[in-house]
């Protein structure tokens, strides 16, 4: 029945791609949509009143019996990535930032062979770019994309995290802050806690006895708590009536240059310490 697949609309085979990655059997699923070569086919999207064939899921086939470091992982990179979407909770976000997280292990660019040992150093950065492909490619919404390409691109960096107490993860807090990757606090907030759990799925599919999530939900709760400290916009200041009558017409430059001192760490975002560093640069002579 593959030589249907061609004919199917991406709109159509995108709905049940959604459906397949909500069920309770979705690792199975997943299996069965690689291992029958279906996730190979192409379906079919008009634009302009121009037919084009649309890939749906070849990258993943270079998973599929890929070696990995037995010192980390108990199973070969496919089954690694099912097992780590098997642990998650049903919801898009998380199902395809678990399905995607190591999907450019293996590739060239990023496996090599170092000490003897098999690593993908850079394999978040090169996943997070064919995520981003794939997911417009298939159609999805570009917020919907952008957040599951930020779980990809930043999954290992909160696993070092986690192992590294000395990191200081203030500093990745303010450079997430200024990225512009979010609109305000509570999204960002939102995002920690995505990646906190594919995370945690990622440390349970890699099939080591014993295996404990306790610091890495840990961790994400802390960013998670964090993000909210950390102003993403202008109106996540906690300035009162003083500082727009302190700043006159220059509302918007004076609030600019707030947001700059509390993400850098310099004031705390409460009204009296915003009003104070506001009357301090206005008092300051211009410099010449």
């Amino acid at each position: 029945a593959f030589y249907r697949v061609p004919g199917l609309s991406l709109e159509r085979v995108r709905s049940e791609l959604d459906r397949l990655m909500l069920e309770p059997a979705v690792a199975k699923g997943l299996d069965v949509l690689v291992q029958s070569r279906l996730a190979e086919c192409s379906c079919r999207v008009v634009e302009n009143g121009v037919a084009r064939e649309v890939p749906i899921l070849p990258e993943l086939y270079h998973l599929v019996n890929l070696p990995q470091e037995k010192d980390f992982h108990e199973f070969d990179g496919w089954y690694h990535t099912l097992a780590v979407v098997s642990h998650t909770e049903p919801d898009l976000i998380l199902r395809w930032g678990a399905l995607l997280h190591d999907v450019a292990k293996g590739m060239p660019a990023v496996r090599a062979v170092i000490n003897g040992r098999l690593t993908d150093r850079g394999h978040d950065t090169l996943g997070a770019e064919m995520t981003e492909t794939l997911l417009t490619r298939l159609g999805y919404p570009k917020a919907f994309v952008h957040r599951v390409a930020w779980i990809v691109k930043n999954h290992m960096r909160f696993h070092y995290f986690v192992q590294n107490g000395e990191a200081n993860e203030k500093k990745w807090i303010r450079k997430e802050a200024r990225s512009g990757e979010f609109r305000d606090s509570q999204i960002m907030r939102t995002a920690w806690e995505q990646l906190s759990k594919v995370c945690a799925a990622d440390v349970l599919g890699c099939g080591k006895p014993y295996a404990s999530t306790d610091g890495t939900l840990a961790f994400g709760e802390c960013m998670a708590d964090l993000s909210l400290e950390m102003p993403i916009h202008t109106k996540d200041l906690n300035y009162d009536e003083r500082v727009i009558k302190l700043a006159g017409n220059k509302v918007g430059e004076g609030l600019q240059y707030l947001l700059g001192q509390v993400q850098n760490g310099v004031i705390t975002n409460e009204p009296d310490a915003l009003y104070d560093a506001l009357d301090h640069k206005l008092r300051r002579p211009v410099e010449k």
